[in-house]
C-alpha cells in the first residue's frame, strides 16, 4: 500500500515557502538551501509518522519532490501579494538589476538596456522558474535524508528480513471414543450340592466290667503298734513345709480314680495321721 504523501507534501511545501519569503529569515536559504531542504526532512517525517510500515527511500525522495513544487507555489504566491499589497517582492529587484548589469559587461547594451527595463512580473516569472527549479532539487535531497533517518527500523524497506506470519492452523476435531456399555449382570454359578456323608463305622468301645480286685486282709487297730512315748513333738502342731520360690512347673496330673470296691468287700478302717 502506498503511503499518504499529499498531506506531507503540503506541509513541507508550506514551511519552504513561508520561511523563503519572511525577511531576514529567508537568508537561511544562503547556507546550502537550509529552509528546503529542511522541508523535504519534515514532509518524509510526516509521512512516515502516517504510515505504520518504514517508508522506502524512493518515497522520501518523491514526497521531498512534491513538497519543493508546493513550497514554490507558496512562494509565487506570496510574491504576488506582497508585489500588489506592499509594492515589494520576496527578493530585491535592484540586487536582481545590478547582478544582472555586472554580469553583463560584455552584453551588447541593447540587450543590457532591455535588461534593466525588466518588468516586475517577468523577473517575478524568470525567478519564480529558477526557485521552483533549486527548490525541487534540494527538497529531494532533504526527502531522502529524512527517509534515512526517521523510518522505522524493520520491515522490507529496512533490508532486514522480517520472518513470515505463522500460517493458521484450524484446530482439528477429535471426537471422543465411544462409552462402552458394561457387560450385562450375570448371577454366578449356583454352588454344588454338599456331598452324601460317609458310612463310617463307629469306634468299637470295650463295655466289659473292670476286673475284680480281691480284698485287702488288714489286721485289726487292736493289733496296730502303740506310737513311742518319747517323742518330745507328740502332741505338737503338725510341721508344714513351704517349699521355696522356683520355676512354676505346671500341675501334675490328677491320679486315675480309685477302682469301685467289689461288691462285698470290707472297707478299709480309719488310719490316724502319723504325728511328727
Amino acid at each position: 500500500m502506498s503511503a499518504p504523501k499529499m498531506l506531507p507534501a503540503l506541509a513541507g511545501g508550506l514551511f519552504i515557502g513561508v520561511l523563503s519569503s519572511l525577511p531576514y529569515i529567508k537568508g537561511g536559504n544562503v547556507c546550502c538551501c537550509l529552509w528546503v531542504v529542511s522541508g523535504g526532512i519534515l514532509a518524509a517525517w510526516m509521512m512516515q509518522q502516517n504510515t505504520p510500515r518504514p517508508i522506502t527511500v524512493g518515497e522520501g525522495a518523491v514526497v521531498g519532490l512534491l513538497s519543493g513544487l508546493a513550497g514554490t507555489m507558496v512562494w509565487i504566491a506570496i510574491a504576488i501579494v506582497l508585489m500588489f499589497v506592499f509594492s515589494r517582492t520576496p527578493f530585491d529587484l535592484g540586487d536582481f538589476q545590478r547582478a544582472m548589469t555586472e554580469g553583463g559587461r560584455d552584453v551588447p547594451p541593447e540587450a543590457r538596456e532591455a535588461l534593466e527595463n525588466l518588468s516586475p512580473a517577468v523577473i517575478l516569472v524568470v525567478g519564480g522558474v529558477i526557485w521552483a527549479f533549486v527548490s525541487m532539487v534540494f527538497a529531494t535531497i532533504g526527502g531522502l535524508l529524512g527517509a534515512l533517518i526517521f523510518r522505522k527500523k524493520g520491515g522490507p524497506a529496512s533490508g532486514v528480513p522480517s520472518a513470515p506470519p505463522p500460517a493458521f492452523t484450524p484446530p482439528t476435531f477429535t471426537p471422543p471414543a465411544p462409552i462402552v456399555p458394561p457387560p450385562p449382570f450375570a448371577p454366578p454359578p449356583p454352588s454344588p450340592p454338599p456331598a452324601p456323608p460317609m458310612d463310617v463305622a463307629p469306634p468299637a468301645v470295650d463295655v466289659a466290667p473292670p476286673p475284680v480286685r480281691p480284698p485287702i486282709d488288714l489286721p485289726p487297730p487292736s493289733a496296730w503298734p502303740a506310737p513311742p512315748t518319747d517323742d518330745p513333738y507328740v502332741g505338737d502342731a503338725p510341721t508344714i513345709m513351704i517349699p521355696a520360690r522356683g520355676p512354676m512347673l505346671p500341675p501334675s496330673p490328677k491320679p486315675p480314680a480309685p477302682p469301685a470296691p467289689p461288691p462285698g468287700a470290707v472297707p478299709p478302717p480309719d488310719r490316724e495321721p502319723d504325728s511328727h
